[in-house]
């Protein structure tokens, strides 16, 4: 049977059946039977969930605290004068860190003979910890800094007492002739030198022309 013919078929059984309502059919919906209309009910209200405050362990009333970490201060000519540094707050300056790093150490030298790197550069005195780590600063637990001191680390048990007027003096250029004579100044000068012109081979010279010059001047 195709399809044509089973459509006609189909078609001329439907057309024997009687048909209920004709398709012109129109009633008076006054005539339906009277019925309250339904109301869907409310829905009942959630009861609403406290928010939780950010910090849990903070008191009522107090505000929380300020994040700290600790810095690793290490000099890598001089291992035993590592010092590190605990509780330190994000607001802390890179001088605050020079000073407490010549007191817990021990130290005379001055404060502006040391010098802070991080990342294998220099940092000025006035930047804090939050200028240095970014967007980093309050997730870091723990930050290094390398120590660069400009001359001999001598500390107070080292220090010898000034007898006379002229024994400071006596004193102070004696060290700067040990200072001179030892390698640790110059290896130091010709990294404090490449450091400010980004040049190996050129603070080399420089400072081998510089050193040359000094011997032949004693």
């Amino acid at each position: 049977m195709s399809e044509l013919s089973f459509a006609r078929q189909f078609l001329s059984a439907l057309d024997s059946r009687p048909v209920k309502l004709a398709s012109d059919h129109v009633q008076d919906p006054r005539g339906f039977p009277a019925q309250s209309a339904y109301i869907l009910p409310k829905t009942p209200s959630l009861p609403t969930k406290r928010k939780r405050d950010a910090d849990a362990t903070t008191a009522p009333g107090t505000s929380p605290a300020a994040p700290t970490l600790t810095v690793a201060l290490k000099n890598l000519k001089a291992p035993n004068y590592n010092v590190a540094l605990a509780g330190q707050p994000l607001s802390a300056s890179i001088y605050d860190l020079k000073t407490a790093y010549v007191e817990k150490a021990g130290l005379t030298t001055p404060v502006d003979k040391i010098k802070l790197l991080f990342n294998k550069k220099p940092t000025q005195d006035s930047k804090t910890l939050k200028d240095l780590l970014g967007d980093t600063a309050v997730s870091t637990k723990e930050v290094e800094l390398t120590v660069m001191a400009m001359g001999p680390l001598v500390t107070k048990n080292e220090a010898e007492p000034a007898t006379t007027k002229d024994a400071p003096a006596a004193a102070g250029a004696s060290s700067a002739t040990t200072m001179l004579q030892s390698d640790a100044f110059w290896h130091e000068l010709q990294g404090f030198i490449s450091q400010k012109i980004g040049g190996d081979q050129e603070a080399e010279r420089l400072t081998r022309q510089f050193k040359t010059s000094w011997e032949k001047s004693r």
